[in-house]
């Protein structure tokens, strides 16, 4: 026991030591091994939502690495006890190489496809897996010829583990086993078995571009002519190619131009992998799918801590984008267990004007905005600083926004398909068969929707890349000028 309560007077004996040693005033040095940390704290102290449940620090702890002191003074009392878990730190050469919101992982180098771990779904190996989610067009991965719902189970030969999935993200030229899942069914269950693998060549990792609109399609079902269904995969919300840029606000101007010409009266808006962006982005969209009645009204607010109510402000759905709207009073929106922020405010602050349906699964269930605040030294901080109201200035969906109709492909062992090819992907031909049939036979509560005989159970995804993604969520750029804290 008294160890333990020796530590902090060692501390301070060290501290005061470092202030005056042998007379000499040292106070400077104490100040450039502290400062680093002390400026995080300043910034936290005035402008982090939840800064009254920050934990005290000690004196000590200002000798700790930044990213490690950030961590520490996060409130884990917020959130009903869930403390934050959206707050970032990011080291400016390490973490971000470039500030491009079109390269994909944060502008590292990338093969430039997403996916999942799993443990082995036949139960009759004991190695994980590693389940493609999607591919970017012209990556090494695209390339080799790799495709969404392949099952990698070896990278350069060596099987797929929690601790080395890394090499799938980024590193040399490379080999993938690829295995072939067979599903199948007998006496009315799912039976799932490994077919032949095969072993594909894929070169180094690069920076490969990826814009916001992965897919853009409008479909036109024979059996009701009278229907043209818009679709949208939107990939993430960034304004342009970088964050003060506009080219794909523009490109998104101009794809809403072209489904109005095309007389698209409902609309589905794919948002399954989108982890969220730039908040003026989400105003732009919803300007676009909101009744036309409803532009100039509000869309969202955004509520600061009790130290800077004079930041709060309110985005309106914008008029200007009147001949880009595409008049509609429904909108259909795919989720994931990754949808989140930007996303899901889209989702919420859309409802008190029109009828959201919503399929797939529960989403992340991020309320709240955060904003980047770049250090005078080698990194940058991302707080949360604001809770998003909708126009009704209500918050409910911290604990994610629940789907109309559940399917969730994280979990299931069915062929995922090619995004935006009805007959393929299930969630897409789901909410179709939703649009022309006004009803869909799926689970309405989030439960078990397959049974297979090799395993009792669903999928259960060990990680994904789509999680380890630096985006932004919730992200303001327009009260970007006090980044640097000049008036804290």
């Amino acid at each position: 026991m008294n160890n333990f309560i020796k530590y902090p007077l060692l501390w301070s004996v060290d501290i005061a030591l470092l202030l005056t040693s042998c007379g000499e005033d040292r106070s400077g040095e104490y100040a450039a091994l502290t400062q680093e940390d002390r400026w995080i704290e300043q910034q936290m102290q005035n402008i982090y939502l939840w800064h009254y449940d920050m934990p005290t620090v000690k004196e000590e702890n200002y000798f700790a690495d930044p990213k490690e002191f950030f961590q520490s003074i996060l409130s884990t009392k917020c959130r009903n006890g869930e403390g934050d878990r959206f707050s970032y730190f990011e080291s400016t050469e390490s973490d971000n190489p470039t500030t491009d919101n079109n390269l994909h992982i944060d502008g590292a180098l990338s093969y430039g496809f997403d996916f999942t771990i799993y443990n082995d779904p036949t139960g009759t190996t004991a190695h994980k897996m590693a389940r493609v989610l999607f591919v970017l067009p012209g990556s090494p991965a695209s390339k080799a010829g790799l495709k969404r719902g392949d099952w990698i189970t070896k990278v350069g030969g060596v099987y797929v583990t929690d601790n080395n999935y890394g090499y799938l993200m980024q590193g040399g030229a490379t080999t993938l086993s690829i295995a072939n899942l067979i599903l199948t069914m007998e006496n009315g269950e799912a039976v799932i078995n490994w077919g032949e693998e095969t072993t594909i060549e894929m070169e180094a990792a690069q920076q490969v571009s990826s814009t916001p609109f992965y897919k853009v399609a409008i479909f036109k079902p024979a059996s009701q002519p009278d229907k043209r269904i818009g679709y949208l995969m939107y990939d993430h919300y960034s304004p342009g190619l970088t964050d003060t840029g506009t080219e794909y606000n523009d490109e998104m101007k101009s794809i809403f131009a072209d489904f109005k010409s095309q007389g698209v009266n409902e609309f589905i808006l794919d948002l399954r992998y989108n982890l969220g962006g730039a908040m003026n982005c989400i105003t732009e969209l919803c300007s676009f799918l909101a009744p036309a009645e409803s532009l100039g009204q509000p869309l969202y607010s955004l509520q600061y801590n009790n130290q800077n109510t004079d930041r709060n402000y309110t985005s309106n759905l914008n008029t200007d984008l009147a001949a880009q709207n595409l008049g509609i009073n429904r909108l259909y929106v795919i989720t994931s267990p990754y949808t989140a922020s930007a996303s899901e405010t889209t989702i919420y602050c859309l409802q008190p004007y029109m009828e959201v349906n919503v399929i797939g699964s529960t989403t992340v269930g991020k309320n709240v905005a955060s904003i980047g605040i770049p250090s005078p030294y080698d990194f940058t901080i991302h707080p949360i600083v604001a809770t998003v109201y909708n126009s009704k200035d209500k918050s409910e969906y911290e604990n994610g926004i629940q789907p109309n109709y559940f399917y969730n492909e994280i979990s299931n062992p069915a062929p995922l398909g090619e995004i935006g090819d009805p007959e393929s992907d299930a969630l897409l031909g789901y909410t179709i068969q939703w649009i022309l049939n006004g009803s869909l036979n799926l689970p309405t509560t989030e439960t078990s929707t397959v049974s297979f005989r090799s395993n009792k159970k669903e999928l259960s995804p060990h990680l994904s890349t789509l999680q380890y993604k630096k985006v932004q969520g919730n992200q303001i750029l327009e009260k970007i000028s006090f980044r640097f804290g000049a008036a804290f």
